[in-house]
């Protein structure tokens, strides 16, 4: 019998009906170039979603909050990894073996559509990235992904989240995702914090306007 599941359920179809593991801040889940199938879910916690460059340097793709799945791609290409996962803190991951995950699939026909629909998301996410890369500056970049990220923790909150945003994120992790320097990232929020729209802490970054923060970004884009 099929089940009927949106992309942010099938997370915690993982969760429901894998096994679930605590792990310590650090903890690698799995890396790139490995040949392991099985699939995750975040429980609580941050899981790391990375790429390593052929400089040695990490480039960041994301994080994975409760309720995400990851590791699908390897489960159903039966390819190597193309990233690495390590918890971002102290976290709980479900996780289930990349057979038994392609044979629930077989046979939930709501949960095989969630996923596809989840991986185009990806797919659709990652052209819009690489388009950004090429015709906007690291400032208006730096700018638009805080914004992008602090609406999606507004919605992680139900939208009851408080209008400053407060984002775990480092400078270097930032620079990673948007795919420039640390040193450009630090010009773009220096001007943001002159702006009063952010400020920075160690390890975190405050939006206090999301919508002026987007403003500010497309204003005096002087390609930083």
């Amino acid at each position: 019998m099929s089940i009927s599941v949106d992309v942010t359920t099938v997370g915690e179809f993982i969760s429901s009906r894998g096994q679930r593991s605590t792990l310590r801040a650090g903890a690698p889940l799995f890396f790139e170039g490995d040949r392991s199938t099985s699939v995750y879910s975040c429980v609580t916690g941050r899981v790391r979603l990375f790429v390593s460059a052929s400089s040695g340097r990490e480039i960041l793709i994301g994080f994975k909050r409760a309720g995400e799945q990851f590791g699908e791609l390897s489960a159903i290409t039966r390819r190597p990894r193309v990233a690495s996962a390590i918890a971002a803190e102290d976290c709980v991951v479900a996780h289930m073996p990349g057979d038994r995950f392609l044979d629930e699939l077989a046979h939930e026909s709501g949960v095989a559509f969630a996923v596809l629909r989840g991986l185009a998301v990806q797919l659709q996410a990652t052209n819009l990235r690489l388009l950004a890369r090429n015709s906007q500056s690291a400032r208006s970049r730096t700018g638009h992904k805080l914004a992008e990220l602090a609406a999606l923790t507004k919605r992680h909150h139900g939208g009851v989240a408080p209008n400053d945003v407060v984002l775990d994120i480092t400078q270097s992790d930032l620079a990673g995702w948007i795919g420039t320097s640390r040193e450009s990232v630090c010009r773009a929020l220096a001007d943001f914090r002159r702006h009063g729209v952010i400020d920075t802490g160690r390890g975190h970054i405050t939006v206090y306007d999301i919508d002026e923060l987007v403003r500010a970004a497309d204003v005096g884009d002087a390609g930083v």
